[in-house]
């Protein structure tokens, strides 16, 4: 395993980093093999059984001719056989093309399923066979298995999936290498989320961060510290963070590679590392998920990660708003009046609304660069409204915007990757219910409407003329498609990685 894939000193990957690219299927007497044929469903039957490996009972031959998408569980005399007849997936103009499933995402997600059979308790060396696939297929495929591959406490005690080693037939050094890249991005991220918020505070997460990217060139990492913030005058997100016992930080990763052109992105995330809603308390059952509230840093983390080591041409900047909303003597109040970065005063409304606080200071520090560090577009992803979840469900990102082109790129870049957003309004008609008789602007709606518009128009205040993309995401997954336990899902990793692919290639 890879050291720079390694969070708190635990790995996050693995299981790719030991696969070994083979041109030929080796059968050993001595040694159990499982077999994993993958081939398009055109393919006919009797092609298929040429392929198979000797030994295949005839009972379990009339399986294969079943159709596409499902994995058929086979046997032969050297060991377990899996044969999966994968379908080409049509366009489709429904949901304007935004939300029918790839290629990649299908093939992703059964490779997600597939590491069940290859966790098998018996000891098999496998080898996985692509016979006329796409390479977008082989790709999805690859990285639903180092998703799936990945379980929080297999992280933790630095094993690796039983040492599962794996042999590819009919794949490139390229594509494992980008498919490797993107699935352990995706893990980067979900372990941050998973890591409980005792072992996770502002100070921990811009150290483990750092410690991804050890001895590169092409970065500079800052951290500001409680006093750079004061000087700053970033009054929002020390206020969200003044009652907890870990003050806040802001982390930037700024990533020039070499001959990249023109002015960066920059990313921002919100990164509230624990979330008790402040003196509007939470109640317990809101509460207990709420280490996730970071979930929008850690998937800045995990593009961080890949953009980085896939040595992107574009230059990039990644902000991370650190806090945690605690109670106690210091907390902020309903009511109370901070001051913003950027000169606004804020009236706050309640104090459970903390991450488009944090969120608003750091992005003016993104957008506030000057000269050649000033950004051409401006993306932040946050864990933000339970509104959007109610609109959105937890699968499905919600898409605001002030750049057409870019919204439509990002939500083209999701429905590629099978990691969906939806674009949504920045209806104007509702700023009225964040005005404030008291400040410059009120922080969030007393409407029970609408509640992810208003949250969106707050952050609009602090962009000024950059363009920008505003992502609000749940983080947070049941067990589903390539992700075997419940916990974080890096949402919009894989979005963001191929909207970034898009501007270089």
């Amino acid at each position: 395993m890879s050291e720079h894939s390694k969070l708190f000193g635990w790995g996050v990957g693995g299981l790719l980093d030991r696969a070994q690219i083979v041109t030929r299927v080796s059968l050993s007497e001595k040694q159990a093999h499982g077999m994993v044929l993958v081939v398009p469903a055109k393919v006919s039957v009797a092609k298929i059984k040429k392929m198979l490996p000797k030994g295949v009972p005839a009972w379990q031959l009339a399986d294969i001719g079943k159709k596409a998408g499902k994995l058929i569980q086979l046997s032969s005399t050297n060991g377990p056989v899996v044969l999966l007849r994968l379908g080409k997936v049509e366009p489709s103009s429904a949901d304007f093309g935004f939300h029918s499933p790839s290629d990649y995402q299908l093939a992703r997600d059964l490779g997600g399923q597939m590491i069940g059979l290859l966790n098998s308790p018996i000891k098999v060396a496998w080898t996985i066979c692509f016979e006329d696939i796409l390479e977008e297929s082989i790709k999805g495929f690859l990285v639903g298995l180092e998703i799936g591959q990945y379980k929080y406490l297999t992280a933790r005690q630095n094993s690796s999936f039983n040492n599962l080693g794996i042999k590819l037939l009919g794949v490139s050094k390229a594509c494992l290498a980008a498919a490797r890249l993107l699935g352990v991005s995706v893990n980067v991220a979900r372990h941050l989320v998973n890591t409980p918020a005792n072992e996770l505070n502002p100070m921990t997460f811009a150290k483990s961060v750092k410690s991804l990217f050890p001895k590169n060139k092409a970065i500079k990492i800052e951290v500001w510290n409680e006093q750079r913030l004061k000087k700053e005058k970033m009054g929002l997100i020390l206020g969200v963070g003044k009652a907890a016992s870990v003050a806040p930080r802001l982390l930037h990763i700024r990533y020039r590679p070499q001959g990249a052109t023109g002015n960066p992105i920059a990313f921002v995330g919100k990164g509230i590392t624990f979330d008790s809603g402040g003196l509007d308390l939470k109640p317990a059952a809101a509460m207990r998920l709420m280490k996730k509230d970071m979930g929008g840093a850690a998937s800045i983390a995990g593009l961080a990660y890949w953009a980085i080591y896939s040595k992107l041409k574009v230059k990039l900047d990644f902000y991370f708003a650190l806090a945690e909303n605690s109670v106690g003597p210091e907390a902020y109040r309903p009511g109370d009046v901070l001051s913003a970065r950027n000169g606004l005063s804020v009236e706050i409304h309640n104090t459970d609304a903390e991450g488009r606080l944090a969120l608003a200071d750091a992005m003016d520090v993104a957008v506030s660069q000057k000269g050649s560090h000033s950004p051409s577009l401006l993306i932040d992803v946050a864990t933000l409204t339970g509104a959007a979840r109610v609109g959105l469900g937890t699968s499905v990102g919600a898409l605001f915007s002030t750049t057409t082109d870019s919204a439509t790129s990002v939500a083209k870049a999701g429905q590629r990757y099978g990691d969906h957003v939806w674009p949504m309004p920045l209806y104007q008609g509702y700023g009225k219910t964040i005005r404030s008789s008291f400040a410059d602007t009120n922080h969030c709606s007393s409407s029970r409407f609408g509640g992810a518009i208003t949250a969106a128009l707050f952050l609009k205040k602090f962009v000024g003329d950059t363009p920008w993309v505003h992502l609000d995401v749940m983080g947070w997954t049941e067990a589903q498609g390539p992700f075997r336990e419940s916990g974080g899902n890096g949402q919009v990793v894989q979005c963001l990685a191929g909207f970034l692919e898009g501007l270089s290639e």
